[in-house]
């Protein structure tokens, strides 16, 4: 299952998941995607851990 975290700060939050038993899946870096809509290109600050259940947790923000 994955999972996906908006927060206003994805930096404290991967880190406070880490301290509480997740493992690092990815680091939080800055990220282009493309999407259908008005902005082709969206740029977002994500990282993601996997929990002690085996969940993926992308955890991001969207950055403007």
């Amino acid at each position: 299952m994955r999972i996906e975290l908006f927060v206003n700060d994805p930096v404290t939050m991967h880190k406070k998941a880490l301290a509480a038993g997740a493992t690092e899946h990815s680091p939080v870096e800055e990220h282009q995607h493309t999407t259908i809509g008005p902005e082709p290109i969206r740029r977002v600050l994500q990282g993601a851990v996997v929990d002690p259940f085996g969940h993926i947790w992308l955890i991001g923000k969207i950055l403007e």
